[in-house]
């Protein structure tokens, strides 16, 4: 109780970085770049996931070592909180041809994965880098953003559990303003799956699961890289962050307040 994990990602990106309780020490725990920000303690104390450039990682000793579940690049990882074997994960260049490119599944926490097949989500190369997210308290529910040739190819939604998904998002009116490549992240309130969060240069909300969509007025800076639900903080707070910092925002609120952590780069 008390360790954070810290994931140095971009340029300078050198992996994984462990904190004490007091985060008065950090212990690195390089293994290849880090490509996504989705990293997951489970019940068991001592075993985490995360993704990177080398593929899905495990620790089994609370992240001082870890090794490779699944190769390729993985670009984010979600799992299912009320059966941490039930993840979920969206790979590019997993195979030998782009053709692998998608969102996996696994129910045995990787030692089987499958692909999900859906005629609404984009296929090879269309299929770039990609963000997923849960919501807690509604887990059949996930949300995916896509990038495509440097923009938004999509946002999709997932009603059961991964098996079907849905594109959501408008064709026209929403960009990634040709930053989406790095400045990407969804997230889903936690326990009201229709209100769902999309961020790239700036903020998309939609409440309704994609009827309507608007910018959300006040998230701080633009670039956004991570948005987060925290179960200490409950739905009304979302955690961004972005080439700023790391900003709270309050939902429905008309500003977001920056913390100490000013300049995430």
């Amino acid at each position: 109780v008390g360790r954070c994990v810290i994931v140095n990602y971009g340029a300078t990106a050198d992996g994984i970085r462990l904190t004490d309780s007091f985060c008065s020490t950090v212990t690195n725990c390089t293994f290849g770049s880090i490509a996504g920000y989705g990293i997951h303690a489970t019940s068991n104390a001592n075993a985490m996931y995360a993704c990177s450039s080398e593929g899905i990682l495990r620790s089994l000793n609370r992240g001082l070592a870890w090794g490779v579940m699944v190769g390729g690049l993985c670009t984010d990882l979600v799992m299912d909180s009320t059966n941490p074997l039930v993840q979920y994960a969206t790979f590019i260049g997993k195979g030998v041809d782009e053709g692998d490119n998608g969102v996996y599944k696994t129910q045995d926490a990787w030692i089987t994965s499958r692909r999900i097949i859906d005629s609404d989500l984009p296929t090879g190369a269309s299929f770039d880098r990609a963000s997923l997210a849960i919501c807690d308290g509604a887990e059949a529910n996930l949300a995916l953003l896509v990038e495509t040739d440097g923009d938004l190819g999509g946002i999709f939604k997932s009603q059961d559990r991964g098996e079907t998904w849905q594109r959501i998002s408008p064709t026209a009116g929403m960009s990634g303003f040709n930053q989406i490549f790095h400045a990407q992240a969804i997230a889903v309130r936690p326990g009201i799956p229709d209100d769902i969060y999309a961020g790239s240069v700036v903020l998309w909300r939609t409440k309704d699961s994609g009827v309507h969509w608007a910018q959300e007025p006040a998230h701080g800076h633009a670039d956004i890289t991570q948005l987060h639900f925290d179960p200490i903080t409950g739905p009304d707070v979302l955690w961004i962050l972005n080439d700023g910092g790391i900003y709270k925002h309050t939902i429905d609120a008309s500003v977001s307040t920056v913390q100490s952590w000013n300049g995430s780069g």
